[in-house]
C-alpha cells in the first residue's frame, strides 16, 4: 500500500486497516505522515485480525525526521504462531494535527518481515532451519597457517573467515606437518566410517597431501593413526581437531586416550594388584 492518494488527520481515536504478510517474523511497518505538534507522539498498534488482542506496539516522537515523508516503527520480530493476518491501527496525541496517508485501498504502509529460507521443520514454537553455508563433520583443506597459540588461531580464522573451506590454522605444538601447502583438490573426499564416543574413523581418498579437519572439539587426549600409524593432531582453528594425511586411500582414526586417564588407570591396577598380594600373603601367613 505504497501510493499515497490522500491524508487523514490522526487523533486518539485509531485509524485501522487489516493486512497480511506472506511469511512470519513481522517487524517493521512504515508509515506516511504529515506531523502536526513537534511534541506529538504517533503510535503504531499491531491486533490481531479481529481487533480483539494487541499483539505490539511502538511509538514514533513527531519531532524525529522523516525519511521522504515516512516514518519507521519497530517492534520484536513475531513468532510464527502469531500467523500471517493482522490488523493494523494509528493513533496520534499532542496539540498540532498530525495527517496519515491514505491509499485506494485504505491506509498507505509498508510492513516488512524476517524471510525464513531453509525452513526444513516447525511445530509450536519449534523451528528448525539448514543452514545452507555449514561445513561438512569432516573435510580437507589445502593450506595451513601456523599459530603460535589459540588466540593467534582465532584472530587467523576471523581473518580468513569466508576462505575456512581452503585454509586451517594450525597450532603445532611443536610437531610441524611436513609441508604447509598441497596442491589438494576439491575432488578428494572424506568419510565418517564409525563414530563412536572415545573414537572416530574416517575413510579418505585425497588426489593430493592434505589436511584432514574433524570439526570436533580438540582436547589433548586425542591421538590419530593413520592406517595405523601414529601420527600428530593438531588444534585447528583454535577449537577443532586436524591431521596432515598423504595422498591416496588412507584410514583416519582418531582415539580418545588422555594421559591423565592412562596413569590413573595404571595406579588402579597396580593398587588393585597389591591388594591382592597382600591378601594372598595374609592369608598363606595364617595357614603356617
Amino acid at each position: 500500500q505504497e501510493v499515497v492518494d490522500g491524508w487523514q488527520a490522526l487523533a486518539a481515536t485509531a485509524v485501522t486497516h487489516p493486512f497480511s504478510v506472506p511469511d512470519a517474523g513481522l517487524h517493521r511497518i512504515d508509515i506516511p505522515l504529515r506531523p502536526g505538534d513537534p511534541a506529538g507522539t504517533v503510535i503504531v498498534r499491531v491486533l490481531s485480525v479481529d481487533g480483539g488482542q494487541e499483539l505490539a506496539h511502538a511509538n514514533w516522537d513527531a519531532g524525529q525526521p522523516l525519511v521522504d515523508g515516512w516514518a519507521s516503527f519497530y517492534f520484536g520480530a513475531f513468532p510464527s504462531e502469531w500467523g500471517r493476518d493482522f490488523m493494523l491501527a494509528v493513533t496520534a496525541d499532542g496539540a498540532g494535527e498530525t495527517a496519515i496517508g491514505l491509499s485506494a485501498a485504505g491506509l498507505a504502509f509498508r510492513s516488512y518481515y524476517l524471510p525464513r529460507p531453509a525452513l526444513v521443520h516447525e511445530e509450536g514454537k519449534t523451528r528448525i532451519y539448514l543452514n545452507e553455508g555449514y561445513f561438512p563433520r569432516a573435510y580437507v583443506v589445502g593450506r595451513a597457517m601456523p599459530a603460535a597459540n589459540a588466540a593467534e588461531a582465532l584472530a587467523l580464522a576471523q581473518q580468513y573467515a569466508d576462505q575456512l573451506a581452503q585454509v586451517v590454522a594450525l597450532e603445532t605444538f611443536g610437531q610441524e606437518p611436513p609441508q604447509w601447502v598441497t596442491a589438494v583438490t576439491s575432488a578428494s573426499q572424506v568419510a565418517i566410517s564409525r563414530y563412536d564416543l572415545n573414537e572416530v574413523t574416517l575413510e579418505v581418498n585425497l588426489d593430493d597431501a592434505g589436511f584432514v579437519v574433524l570439526a570436533d572439539t580438540y582436547y589433548p587426549g586425542w591421538r590419530a593413526a593413520v592406517d595405523g600409524q601414529a601420527t600428530a593432531v593438531y588444534r585447528a582453528n583454535s577449537v577443532v581437531r586436524a591431521v596432515y594425511v598423504p595422498a591416496g586411500q588412507h584410514t583416519v582414526t582418531f582415539s580418545f586416550w588422555p594421559w591423565d586417564f592412562v596413569a590413573g588407570t595404571a595406579v588402579s591396577a597396580a593398587a588393585l594388584l597389591l591388594g591382592l598380594a597382600l591378601l594372598a600373603w595374609s592369608r598363606w601367613r595364617m595357614r603356617l
